[in-house]
Protein backbone atom coordinates (compact mmCIF):
# COMPACT_ATOMS: atom_id res chain seq x y z
CA UNK A 1 0.00 0.00 0.00
CA UNK A 2 1.09 3.55 -0.68
CA UNK A 3 1.63 5.71 2.41
CA UNK A 4 0.45 9.30 2.82
CA UNK A 5 1.64 11.44 5.73
CA UNK A 6 -1.13 13.92 6.55
CA UNK A 7 -0.08 16.68 8.94
CA UNK A 8 -3.18 17.59 10.98
CA UNK A 9 -5.97 15.02 10.69
CA UNK A 10 -8.88 16.88 12.31
CA UNK A 11 -12.46 17.19 11.09
CA UNK A 12 -11.48 19.89 8.57
CA UNK A 13 -9.16 17.49 6.75
CA UNK A 14 -11.65 14.59 6.44
CA UNK A 15 -12.57 15.21 2.76
CA UNK A 16 -8.86 15.15 1.88
CA UNK A 17 -8.26 12.01 3.93
CA UNK A 18 -11.23 10.21 2.41
CA UNK A 19 -10.03 11.03 -1.10
CA UNK A 20 -6.55 9.73 -0.32
CA UNK A 21 -8.03 6.51 1.05
CA UNK A 22 -10.17 6.09 -2.08
CA UNK A 23 -6.94 6.24 -4.09
CA UNK A 24 -5.39 3.42 -2.11
CA UNK A 25 -3.28 5.29 0.43
CA UNK A 26 -2.74 4.21 4.03
CA UNK A 27 -2.98 7.36 6.13
CA UNK A 28 -0.33 8.18 8.73
CA UNK A 29 -1.23 11.29 10.65
CA UNK A 30 0.38 13.91 12.85
CA UNK A 31 -2.01 15.86 15.06
CA UNK A 32 -1.46 18.30 17.94
CA UNK A 33 -3.80 16.45 20.32
CA UNK A 34 -6.09 13.44 20.60
CA UNK A 35 -9.10 15.36 19.31
CA UNK A 36 -9.34 13.84 15.83
CA UNK A 37 -12.07 11.60 14.34
CA UNK A 38 -11.49 8.08 15.64
CA UNK A 39 -13.59 6.50 12.88
CA UNK A 40 -11.33 7.72 10.08
CA UNK A 41 -9.50 4.36 9.79
CA UNK A 42 -6.02 5.83 10.02
CA UNK A 43 -3.03 3.49 9.98
CA UNK A 44 -1.34 5.43 12.79
CA UNK A 45 -1.31 8.89 14.39
CA UNK A 46 1.56 10.66 16.12
CA UNK A 47 0.26 13.16 18.67
CA UNK A 48 2.69 16.06 18.90
CA UNK A 49 2.83 19.81 18.40
CA UNK A 50 3.09 20.30 14.62
CA UNK A 51 5.43 23.24 15.33
CA UNK A 52 7.83 20.78 17.01
CA UNK A 53 9.73 20.15 13.79
CA UNK A 54 12.17 17.67 15.36
CA UNK A 55 9.34 15.38 16.49
CA UNK A 56 7.54 15.82 13.17
CA UNK A 57 10.71 14.87 11.30
CA UNK A 58 11.43 11.85 13.51
CA UNK A 59 7.95 10.44 12.87
CA UNK A 60 8.07 11.20 9.15
CA UNK A 61 11.42 9.41 8.90
CA UNK A 62 9.93 6.29 10.50
CA UNK A 63 6.90 6.33 8.19
CA UNK A 64 8.89 7.02 4.99
CA UNK A 65 5.78 8.22 3.13
CA UNK A 66 5.15 8.35 -0.60
CA UNK A 67 3.63 11.81 -0.23
CA UNK A 68 3.35 14.52 2.44
CA UNK A 69 0.29 16.74 2.57
CA UNK A 70 -1.41 19.32 4.82
CA UNK A 71 -4.29 21.75 4.43
CA UNK A 72 -6.08 24.62 6.17
CA UNK A 73 -3.43 25.14 8.86
CA UNK A 74 -0.42 27.49 8.75
CA UNK A 75 1.64 25.43 11.20
CA UNK A 76 0.95 22.15 9.38
CA UNK A 77 1.78 23.79 6.06
CA UNK A 78 5.21 24.81 7.35
CA UNK A 79 5.84 21.30 8.67
CA UNK A 80 4.79 19.90 5.28
CA UNK A 81 7.33 22.15 3.57
CA UNK A 82 10.12 21.02 5.90
CA UNK A 83 9.40 17.29 5.58
CA UNK A 84 8.78 17.27 1.84
CA UNK A 85 11.90 19.32 1.10
CA UNK A 86 14.13 17.19 3.34
CA UNK A 87 12.76 13.99 1.81
CA UNK A 88 12.95 15.23 -1.76
CA UNK A 89 9.18 14.93 -2.23
CA UNK A 90 6.93 17.43 -4.04
CA UNK A 91 5.59 20.17 -1.79
CA UNK A 92 5.66 23.87 -0.98
CA UNK A 93 9.02 25.55 -0.53
CA UNK A 94 10.15 26.55 2.95
CA UNK A 95 10.50 30.12 1.68
CA UNK A 96 6.84 30.18 0.58
CA UNK A 97 5.75 28.59 3.86
CA UNK A 98 7.65 31.26 5.82
CA UNK A 99 6.11 34.12 3.84
CA UNK A 100 2.68 32.51 4.15
CA UNK A 101 2.93 32.75 7.96
CA UNK A 102 4.48 36.22 8.14
CA UNK A 103 2.25 39.23 7.49
CA UNK A 104 5.14 41.69 7.71
CA UNK A 105 7.03 39.83 4.95
CA UNK A 106 3.89 39.91 2.81
CA UNK A 107 3.48 43.65 3.30
CA UNK A 108 7.15 44.28 2.50
CA UNK A 109 7.12 42.17 -0.68
CA UNK A 110 3.90 43.78 -1.91
CA UNK A 111 5.22 47.29 -1.29
CA UNK A 112 8.50 46.56 -3.09
CA UNK A 113 6.60 44.95 -5.99
CA UNK A 114 4.47 48.05 -6.58
CA UNK A 115 1.20 46.92 -5.02
CA UNK A 116 -0.72 49.41 -2.93
CA UNK A 117 -0.36 48.73 0.79
CA UNK A 118 -1.56 50.47 3.94
CA UNK A 119 0.96 52.24 6.16
CA UNK A 120 2.52 49.56 8.35
CA UNK A 121 5.18 49.10 11.03
CA UNK A 122 6.63 46.02 12.68
CA UNK A 123 7.09 46.65 16.42
CA UNK A 124 9.11 44.83 19.06
CA UNK A 125 8.09 46.91 22.08
CA UNK A 126 5.05 48.81 23.38
CA UNK A 127 7.00 52.05 22.97
CA UNK A 128 7.52 51.29 19.28
CA UNK A 129 3.80 50.54 19.00
CA UNK A 130 2.93 53.93 20.52
CA UNK A 131 5.25 55.66 18.04
CA UNK A 132 3.90 53.70 15.07
CA UNK A 133 0.32 54.51 16.06
CA UNK A 134 1.10 58.23 16.10
CA UNK A 135 2.62 58.00 12.61
CA UNK A 136 -0.20 55.89 11.14
CA UNK A 137 -3.12 57.68 12.77
CA UNK A 138 -6.47 56.26 13.82
CA UNK A 139 -8.25 53.97 13.33
CA UNK A 140 -5.63 51.28 12.87
CA UNK A 141 -5.26 47.51 13.17
CA UNK A 142 -2.93 45.80 15.65
CA UNK A 143 -2.15 42.13 14.99
CA UNK A 144 0.47 39.42 15.57
CA UNK A 145 2.99 39.12 12.75
CA UNK A 146 2.64 35.34 12.60
CA UNK A 147 -0.55 33.80 13.90
CA UNK A 148 -3.84 32.63 12.40
CA UNK A 149 -7.59 32.85 12.79
CA UNK A 150 -7.91 36.46 14.10
CA UNK A 151 -6.15 35.63 17.39
CA UNK A 152 -4.82 38.87 18.84
CA UNK A 153 -6.23 41.05 16.04
CA UNK A 154 -7.88 44.28 17.21
CA UNK A 155 -9.07 47.56 15.76
CA UNK A 156 -7.77 50.56 17.70
CA UNK A 157 -9.54 53.93 17.58
CA UNK A 158 -7.56 55.99 20.09
CA UNK A 159 -4.09 56.24 21.70
CA UNK A 160 -5.50 54.89 24.98
CA UNK A 161 -6.30 51.54 23.30
CA UNK A 162 -2.88 50.93 21.77
CA UNK A 163 -1.19 49.26 24.75
CA UNK A 164 -4.08 46.85 25.41
CA UNK A 165 -4.11 45.82 21.75
CA UNK A 166 -0.32 45.49 21.74
CA UNK A 167 -0.33 43.11 24.71
CA UNK A 168 -3.09 41.01 23.14
CA UNK A 169 -1.15 40.80 19.88
CA UNK A 170 2.25 40.02 21.42
CA UNK A 171 0.74 37.22 23.51
CA UNK A 172 -0.49 35.65 20.28
CA UNK A 173 2.64 36.28 18.18
CA UNK A 174 5.08 33.37 17.96
CA UNK A 175 7.93 35.68 16.95
CA UNK A 176 6.77 38.27 19.56
CA UNK A 177 6.73 40.89 16.82
CA UNK A 178 3.55 42.95 16.40
CA UNK A 179 2.25 44.58 13.23
CA UNK A 180 0.47 47.94 13.28
CA UNK A 181 -1.18 49.01 10.06
CA UNK A 182 -3.56 51.61 8.72
CA UNK A 183 -7.24 50.64 8.90
CA UNK A 184 -8.71 50.50 5.40
CA UNK A 185 -12.38 51.34 5.09
CA UNK A 186 -14.28 49.21 2.61
CA UNK A 187 -15.67 45.76 1.88
CA UNK A 188 -13.66 42.75 3.03
CA UNK A 189 -13.28 39.92 0.53
CA UNK A 190 -11.61 36.54 0.39
CA UNK A 191 -10.19 34.98 -2.76
CA UNK A 192 -9.48 31.26 -2.88
CA UNK A 193 -7.10 29.99 -5.50
CA UNK A 194 -4.44 27.52 -6.49
CA UNK A 195 -0.87 27.55 -7.77
CA UNK A 196 -1.24 25.15 -10.69
CA UNK A 197 1.84 23.35 -12.06
CA UNK A 198 1.42 24.80 -15.57
CA UNK A 199 -1.22 27.55 -15.31
CA UNK A 200 0.46 29.23 -12.32
CA UNK A 201 -1.42 31.17 -9.62
CA UNK A 202 -5.11 31.32 -10.44
CA UNK A 203 -8.04 32.88 -8.58
CA UNK A 204 -11.01 30.53 -8.41
CA UNK A 205 -13.64 31.82 -5.96
CA UNK A 206 -14.25 35.30 -4.53
CA UNK A 207 -16.46 36.03 -1.53
CA UNK A 208 -17.53 39.05 0.48
CA UNK A 209 -17.45 38.90 4.27
CA UNK A 210 -19.90 40.16 6.87
CA UNK A 211 -18.11 40.82 10.16
CA UNK A 212 -19.22 40.46 13.76
CA UNK A 213 -21.00 43.55 15.09
CA UNK A 214 -18.08 44.45 17.34
CA UNK A 215 -15.83 47.31 16.18
CA UNK A 216 -12.78 45.91 17.98
CA UNK A 217 -12.98 42.34 16.63
CA UNK A 218 -12.36 41.25 13.03
CA UNK A 219 -14.44 38.04 13.04
CA UNK A 220 -16.52 36.90 10.04
CA UNK A 221 -20.15 35.85 10.55
CA UNK A 222 -20.86 34.96 6.94
CA UNK A 223 -18.88 34.54 3.73
CA UNK A 224 -20.87 34.53 0.48
CA UNK A 225 -19.83 33.47 -3.04
CA UNK A 226 -19.74 35.06 -5.54
CA UNK A 227 -19.00 38.24 -3.65
CA UNK A 228 -21.70 40.90 -3.52
CA UNK A 229 -19.74 43.33 -5.70
CA UNK A 230 -20.05 44.41 -9.35
CA UNK A 231 -18.64 41.82 -11.74
CA UNK A 232 -15.87 44.11 -13.01
CA UNK A 233 -14.66 44.65 -9.42
CA UNK A 234 -14.61 40.90 -8.78
CA UNK A 235 -12.62 40.35 -11.96
CA UNK A 236 -10.16 43.10 -11.02
CA UNK A 237 -9.65 41.63 -7.54
CA UNK A 238 -9.11 38.12 -8.90
CA UNK A 239 -6.52 39.41 -11.35
CA UNK A 240 -4.65 41.34 -8.65
CA UNK A 241 -4.76 38.27 -6.40
CA UNK A 242 -3.01 36.21 -9.07
CA UNK A 243 -0.33 38.88 -9.44
CA UNK A 244 0.24 39.18 -5.67
CA UNK A 245 0.47 35.44 -5.04
CA UNK A 246 2.94 35.16 -7.90
CA UNK A 247 5.01 38.00 -6.38
CA UNK A 248 4.94 36.26 -2.99
CA UNK A 249 6.47 33.18 -4.63
CA UNK A 250 3.59 30.77 -4.13
CA UNK A 251 4.10 28.02 -6.71
CA UNK A 252 2.55 24.93 -5.12
CA UNK A 253 -0.86 24.14 -3.66
CA UNK A 254 -3.82 26.12 -2.32
CA UNK A 255 -3.99 29.86 -1.73
CA UNK A 256 -6.37 31.74 0.58
CA UNK A 257 -6.19 35.53 0.49
CA UNK A 258 -8.03 38.46 2.08
CA UNK A 259 -8.39 42.00 0.73
CA UNK A 260 -10.21 45.25 1.36
CA UNK A 261 -12.09 46.82 -1.55
CA UNK A 262 -12.38 50.57 -1.07
CA UNK A 263 -15.21 52.81 -2.20
CA UNK A 264 -13.12 53.92 -5.19
CA UNK A 265 -12.47 50.25 -6.08
CA UNK A 266 -8.87 49.95 -4.90
CA UNK A 267 -7.89 46.38 -3.95
CA UNK A 268 -5.62 46.28 -0.89
CA UNK A 269 -4.13 43.09 0.56
CA UNK A 270 -4.85 42.12 4.16
CA UNK A 271 -2.98 38.81 4.02
CA UNK A 272 -2.44 35.83 1.73
CA UNK A 273 -1.70 32.27 2.82
CA UNK A 274 -0.26 29.46 0.72
CA UNK A 275 -2.76 26.97 2.12
CA UNK A 276 -6.49 26.38 1.89
CA UNK A 277 -9.11 28.22 3.91
CA UNK A 278 -10.61 26.53 6.97
CA UNK A 279 -14.12 25.23 7.66
CA UNK A 280 -14.01 23.14 4.46
CA UNK A 281 -13.33 26.23 2.31
CA UNK A 282 -10.59 24.62 0.21
CA UNK A 283 -11.97 21.07 0.20
CA UNK A 284 -15.70 21.73 -0.29
CA UNK A 285 -16.63 25.39 -0.87
CA UNK A 286 -14.04 26.46 -3.47
CA UNK A 287 -14.55 23.28 -5.55
CA UNK A 288 -18.35 23.76 -5.40
CA UNK A 289 -18.16 27.42 -6.43
CA UNK A 290 -15.51 27.02 -9.14
CA UNK A 291 -16.33 23.57 -10.48
CA UNK A 292 -12.64 22.59 -10.23
CA UNK A 293 -11.47 19.49 -8.33
CA UNK A 294 -8.94 21.16 -6.04
CA UNK A 295 -8.52 18.16 -3.74
CA UNK A 296 -7.73 15.94 -6.72
CA UNK A 297 -5.28 18.54 -8.06
CA UNK A 298 -3.55 18.85 -4.69
CA UNK A 299 -3.12 15.10 -4.25
CA UNK A 300 -1.84 14.83 -7.81
CA UNK A 301 0.74 17.54 -7.17
CA UNK A 302 2.03 16.02 -3.92
CA UNK A 303 2.25 12.63 -5.67
CA UNK A 304 4.49 14.13 -8.34
CA UNK A 305 2.05 13.80 -11.20
CA UNK A 306 1.84 16.39 -13.97
CA UNK A 307 -1.86 17.06 -14.52
CA UNK A 308 -3.21 20.62 -14.52
CA UNK A 309 -6.97 20.79 -13.93
CA UNK A 310 -7.39 24.54 -14.37
CA UNK A 311 -10.39 25.73 -16.38
CA UNK A 312 -12.26 29.04 -16.29
CA UNK A 313 -14.04 28.90 -12.90
CA UNK A 314 -17.80 28.96 -12.36
CA UNK A 315 -19.55 31.21 -9.80
CA UNK A 316 -22.01 28.81 -8.17
CA UNK A 317 -23.78 30.71 -5.32
CA UNK A 318 -22.62 29.30 -1.98
CA UNK A 319 -22.45 30.63 1.57
CA UNK A 320 -20.48 29.79 4.69
CA UNK A 321 -22.82 31.01 7.42
CA UNK A 322 -21.50 31.00 10.97
CA UNK A 323 -23.97 30.17 13.70
CA UNK A 324 -24.17 32.05 16.99
CA UNK A 325 -26.34 31.30 20.00
CA UNK A 326 -27.08 33.33 23.15
CA UNK A 327 -24.67 32.74 26.06
CA UNK A 328 -25.66 30.14 28.63
CA UNK A 329 -25.35 26.48 29.61
CA UNK A 330 -26.79 24.12 27.00
CA UNK A 331 -29.42 21.60 28.07
CA UNK A 332 -30.15 20.07 24.68
CA UNK A 333 -30.00 20.56 20.90
CA UNK A 334 -32.57 19.39 18.35
CA UNK A 335 -33.13 19.91 14.64
CA UNK A 336 -29.60 19.35 13.34
CA UNK A 337 -30.60 16.29 11.32
CA UNK A 338 -33.46 18.16 9.64
CA UNK A 339 -31.16 21.07 8.81
CA UNK A 340 -28.55 18.71 7.40
CA UNK A 341 -31.12 16.99 5.17
CA UNK A 342 -32.36 20.29 3.72
CA UNK A 343 -31.70 20.46 -0.01
CA UNK A 344 -28.70 22.72 -0.55
CA UNK A 345 -26.96 21.97 2.75
CA UNK A 346 -23.42 20.82 1.98
CA UNK A 347 -22.12 20.68 5.55
CA UNK A 348 -23.24 21.54 9.06
CA UNK A 349 -21.13 21.52 12.20
CA UNK A 350 -21.87 22.66 15.74
CA UNK A 351 -19.04 23.40 18.15
CA UNK A 352 -21.41 23.07 21.11
CA UNK A 353 -23.20 20.13 22.73
CA UNK A 354 -25.39 19.37 25.73
CA UNK A 355 -23.55 20.60 28.81
CA UNK A 356 -21.56 23.22 26.89
CA UNK A 357 -21.14 26.64 28.43
CA UNK A 358 -21.70 29.01 25.49
CA UNK A 359 -19.53 32.12 25.60
CA UNK A 360 -19.75 35.20 23.34
CA UNK A 361 -17.82 34.88 20.08
CA UNK A 362 -14.47 36.72 20.17
CA UNK A 363 -12.27 34.95 17.56
CA UNK A 364 -12.65 32.76 14.49
CA UNK A 365 -11.86 29.74 16.67
CA UNK A 366 -14.70 30.06 19.21
CA UNK A 367 -17.63 30.57 16.85
CA UNK A 368 -20.46 28.23 17.78
CA UNK A 369 -20.83 26.42 14.46
CA UNK A 370 -21.50 26.86 10.77
CA UNK A 371 -23.59 25.77 7.82
CA UNK A 372 -22.38 25.58 4.22
CA UNK A 373 -25.23 26.02 1.78
CA UNK A 374 -25.44 26.21 -2.01
CA UNK A 375 -28.44 27.39 -4.03
CA UNK A 376 -28.91 29.18 -7.34
CA UNK A 377 -31.27 31.69 -5.68
CA UNK A 378 -31.65 33.33 -2.25
CA UNK A 379 -28.67 31.42 -0.89
CA UNK A 380 -28.25 33.51 2.30
CA UNK A 381 -31.94 33.38 3.26
CA UNK A 382 -32.17 29.65 2.59
CA UNK A 383 -29.12 29.04 4.77
CA UNK A 384 -30.74 31.10 7.55
CA UNK A 385 -33.98 29.12 7.17
CA UNK A 386 -32.06 25.85 7.52
CA UNK A 387 -30.24 27.18 10.58
CA UNK A 388 -33.57 28.13 12.20
CA UNK A 389 -34.46 24.43 12.30
CA UNK A 390 -31.87 24.03 15.06
CA UNK A 391 -33.23 24.62 18.55
CA UNK A 392 -31.02 25.03 21.62
CA UNK A 393 -32.51 24.75 25.09
CA UNK A 394 -30.72 26.05 28.15
CA UNK A 395 -30.31 24.99 31.77
CA UNK A 396 -29.15 28.48 32.58
CA UNK A 397 -29.17 31.63 30.46
CA UNK A 398 -26.54 34.28 31.10
CA UNK A 399 -27.82 37.85 31.38
CA UNK A 400 -27.16 39.85 28.20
Amino acid sequence: MKKALVISVGWEQQPLIQRLQSQGYDIYGIHPNGDFPKDAELADVCVCDVRDLSSVWDYASKVSPDLVIADQCDYSHYAQAVVSQRMGLPGPSIRAAHISCNKFEQRTICASSGFETPKFFQCKSPEEADKAAREIGFPLIVKPVDNRGSFGVNRVDSPEQVRHAYWDAVCNSHSRYVLLEEFIHGVQITVDGYAFPKSGCRSLALATKTLLDDPERQVAVDIIYPGELPKHVRQKAMQINEQINTALGYDFGMTHSEYMVTEDERIILIESANRGGGCFTSELIAPTVSGIDLVGQYISDTAGETQDLYTAPNETPTILKFITFPPGQVKGITGTEAAMKTEGTLALRLQIAAGSDIQPVSTDANRHGFIIFSSETMVRQRAIDAFKMIDVTYDQVQPS
